[in-house]
């Protein structure tokens, strides 16, 4: 049996673990104050019309990162569609492919013709549909693990509806096709010039939790009563992954340092923050590290630079450290650093002029080097306060993905 510790300010004892939630004893026979959290959760021993003892919503950002595995172009396709026997695709900006239609028809659409050397490859298609893919064609149909004996330039890709028999089916799927190198299946990712990702060449977006402005927080019985909450997110709610010291853990174990709107208190915490920057870069050769570059012009202040963060052309290193095939990255205080790949002989000048002829602003997302914390609107504070618990299920999700955490009073019944 777990010890029970005494909270010296409210009188409450802990009771420790039970099925993944942290109860604390409360006066009564029956009663006891319980801590659950995750992007949904759900309560099966909350007590009926209880408020709420405490809510936390918390901040996330995620980024697609690429390895440059792919070798499967369709950059030069993006938004290429076609129709034929009733059924369309559309290549979409991550170079997955949407299908809609009605066909009985075996359909074959010509994409484009691509070159391969000699050598060993894994072609893998995913959908729902089975019956959608990507078709390498050459001398024979390649897919699955394939040899080439010798480079061929003239490979042809098509996509497939394949359809037989007389049947008619109905589509609408997105597929993703994934061709690498290898006699071994990898994970799919977009195309990025067979190198890691993101880079000057190959952004990838950065996308926070409650960048519509708001984050929708609904508590309901799993049936026809519900109750909602709105929360004014207008910077959106991020957050970097880290490997300790986070605010948050996710039900993955990955910990968080991430904003948090926190409702009990009334309070939201900034811990992270989004710049974007947009030209006037003017790069120096780092006194110390050979192949790394900085520029003091950061608005805000960041936490050291051995702090994760993020950003939509370069990776994350320690100190922005050079790293092999990678554009790297770190924030100090106000200081940015940059590097570009390990061994690239590259000067601050042709950075500098790289870094100014994009079309869209570097994006960095860091920890702040201080929180800063506001008041959340009277409005907020009134709906939270008005939410009550449902038995013998309570369900609490939101529209952003972002992580919660709830303390409720849960009713212990006797069996």
């Amino acid at each position: 049996m777990n010890e029970l510790k005494q909270d010296m300010i409210t009188g409450m004892g802990y009771i420790g673990l039970d099925s993944g939630r942290l109860y604390r004893m409360r006066r009564g026979p029956k009663l006891i104050e319980a801590v659950a959290s995750g992007t949904t959760i759900i309560i099966n021993d909350a007590a009926e019309g209880r408020p709420f003892r405490g809510l936390r919503v918390f901040g996330r950002t995620e980024q697609v990162r690429t390895t440059g595995a792919q070798l499967l172009d369709l950059s030069d396709k993006i938004g290429k569609t076609e129709t034929k026997n009733g059924v369309t695709y559309i290549i979409n900006d991550d170079q997955s492919i949407t299908v809609s239609g009605k066909t009985g028809n075996y359909t074959s659409f010509y994409i484009k013709n691509m070159a391969l050397k000699a050598g060993t490859y894994f072609l893998k298609n995913e959908s729902r549909d089975k019956k959608i893919f990507i078709q390498l064609i050459g001398d024979t149909i390649k897919e699955g693990v394939f040899t080439l004996d010798k480079d061929v330039s003239n490979i042809g890709v098509y996509f497939v509806f394949n359809v037989f028999g007389g049947t008619v089916n109905i589509f609408n799927d997105t597929v993703t096709t994934m061709l690498n190198e290898g006699s071994t299946a990898l994970p799919w990712e977009p195309y990025t010039g067979g190198k890691p990702s993101p880079s000057p060449e190959y952004p990838q977006e950065i996308v926070s939790a409650g960048e519509s402005g708001t984050i929708n927080v609904s508590i309901s019985d799993s049936g026809s009563q519900s109750q909602s909450l709105t929360l004014a997110t207008p910077n959106g709610l991020p957050g970097v992954p880290v490997s300790k010291d986070g605010n948050y853990t996710d039900a993955d174990g990955q910990q968080w340092v991430c904003d948090e709107i926190d409702l009990e208190r009334g309070k939201y915490v900034q811990r992270v923050v989004i710049e974007n920057i947009s030209g006037g870069w003017e790069l120096k050769p780092s006194s110390d590290i050979s192949g790394r570059f900085l520029q003091s012009r950061l608005t805000n202040t960041f936490q050291t630079a051995a702090k994760t963060a993020v950003c939509n052309i370069a990776s994350f290193t320690s100190w922005g450290l050079p790293v092999n095939d990678k554009y790297a990255f770190a924030l100090n205080t106000k200081v940015i650093y940059f590097s570009p790949p390990k061994g690239a002989e590259i000067t601050a000048e042709e950075l500098d002029a790289k870094l100014n002829s994009l079309s869209f602003p570097v994006v960095v997302v860091g920890e702040l080097a201080t929180p800063i914390e506001r008041d959340l609107t009277p409005e907020e504070i009134a709906a939270y306060k008005a939410l009550r618990t449902y038995d013998p299920t309570t369900v609490i999700t939101n529209d952003a993905g972002a992580g919660m955490e709830v303390t409720y009073v849960a009713d212990r019944k006797e069996n």
